[in-house]
């Protein structure tokens, strides 16, 4: 079992970006929780960095639009991105400004010199249009990105059926917020080494007991994980615990996970990781 101890370092290196109207409404309050800098891109007056003038209000599901709009805009993006090693993008697909500008502003990061994670919501499975629409943006995506992080929304459902949409909404919103933070603490250790393959689809689990946790999530996936498995667990996590999750995983798979403690000691959160290969 491989059970890493991630040591803390500054996270000044590491800049996250929410992009669209939906990476706003899931990290405008969360900076704090992040502990790192955020910048919003988006096509109105909400963008940290002015796209468009003045009382522009977005691209109206138009993602050539966008694309263009980001593309004509690429000097300021980039200097934005000046003095981080590492920029962590998030959106959900399916609308305008996110599935069209995200590709660029990898791009540009790249061009920067900064590693490039993207953590990508795909949505609902009744939002047929724009879940068809996000699926297929994600090849851009991942060409763009040195690790891809997908989050299927129908996983979120699974896992609580019985909850109510607004729930759901909430409950996939902090899915995003404790993933990408958990992603941007892990960069300052072995992140690439430990994440070997490049695209990844992920489920948040809040519960008291870990292989309960473990256990959800796995099932929360769908389909039999094709590639490896990380486990991100709290810093407070005891050896036993962590034999049985790794017990856990393999009679549920067959794969031995790799188990990865964070900085933080929420022992009731858990983020699994599962590599998507031929992505």
């Amino acid at each position: 079992m491989a059970d890493h101890e991630h040591v803390e370092a500054p996270r000044k290196d590491v800049l996250i970006v929410a992009c669209g109207g939906s990476g706003r409404r899931v990290f405008a309050e969360s900076e704090d929780i992040l502990d790192a800098p955020v910048v919003f891109i988006n096509s109105n007056d909400s963008s940290t960095i002015p796209l468009v003038p003045s009382g522009m209000e977005g691209c109206h599901g138009d993602p050539e639009l966008a694309s263009a709009i980001a593309f004509e805009n690429v000097g300021a993006i980039r200097e934005a991105f000046q003095g981080y090693k590492a920029v962590v993008v998030f959106s959900i697909f399916g609308g305008g400004t996110g599935t069209g500008m995200v590709p660029v502003i990898l791009r540009c990061a790249r061009e920067c010199g900064c590693k490039t994670i993207s953590v990508i919501g795909i949505p609902l499975s009744f939002e047929s249009a724009r879940r068809k629409l996000a699926q297929g943006a994600l090849g851009k995506v991942s060409e763009a990105s040195d690790r891809m992080y997908v989050l299927d929304e129908d996983s979120v459902v699974r896992m609580c059926p019985d909850a109510r949409v607004n729930s759901t909404f909430r409950m996939i919103s902090h899915s995003i917020i404790f993933t990408v933070k958990c992603i941007a603490d892990l960069l300052s250790g072995p992140f690439f080494s430990t994440f070997f393959d490049k695209v990844y689809t992920f489920a948040y689990v809040s519960e008291m007991n870990p292989v309960k946790a473990v256990e959800k999530a796995i099932t929360a996936s769908g389909d039999d994980p094709a590639g490896g498995i990380v486990v991100a667990v709290s810093s407070d996590l005891g050896e036993a615990e962590s034999g049985a999750i790794y017990d856990k995983v393999a009679e549920m798979t067959g794969m031995v996970p790799d188990i990865v403690r964070r900085n933080d000691r929420e022992d009731t959160k858990m983020v699994v990781f599962f590599s998507v290969w031929g992505a």
